[in-house]
């Protein structure tokens, strides 16, 4: 592959360059393009993108395959979630409301510390259940994302 002008080859998730002496194993260049990820990624969701962590190496989707990125940096209050994501309540107390907006009514509150389970995202609310099982809408810029690292089948594209 080509990269920035460069040629570089890869194999089973590691990039080589091409000396007098053989190939040589070289930091992945970013911007390198693969269709599949190698073994042992996992998913990473920062600042609200989805990256993939293969031993240090961070990809991001592209088109039918994936792209090689900088390494993303995360913020401490990084609550951009998505279904399936638990957040820890950062507010002394959060209402819970019927719908996506305050204009919606309180049904319920939520409290420092407390984890619930985001089965939805609507802007910047979550529709979260609660441990008595009951579900609401919240504001996400009260939350921290709990479950940042999630396993990721490699085999799968796209």
């Amino acid at each position: 592959m080509h990269v920035a002008g460069a040629l570089f080859f890869y194999h089973l998730g590691k990039y080589y360059k091409e000396t007098a002496e053989g190939y040589v194993p070289v930091p992945a260049p970013i911007g390198a393009r693969i269709e599949l990820l190698p073994s042992g990624c996992t998913s990473v969701r920062v600042h609200g993108r989805r990256y993939f962590n293969c031993s240090e190496v961070y990809y991001e989707p592209y088109g039918n395959g994936f792209v090689v990125v900088e390494p993303p940096v995360p913020v401490e209050n990084d609550a951009l979630g998505n279904a399936g994501d638990q957040v820890s309540i950062t507010a002394s107390a959060l209402n819970v409301r019927s719908g996506p907006g305050k204009r919606f009514q309180i049904i319920s509150k939520l409290y420092r510390s407390q984890i619930v389970r985001v089965d939805s995202v609507d802007r910047d609310w979550y529709y979260v259940t609660m441990a008595d099982g009951s579900s609401g809408w919240i504001m996400a810029k009260y939350t921290r994302l709990k479950t940042q690292y999630k396993n990721y089948n490699s085999n799968t594209k796209g």
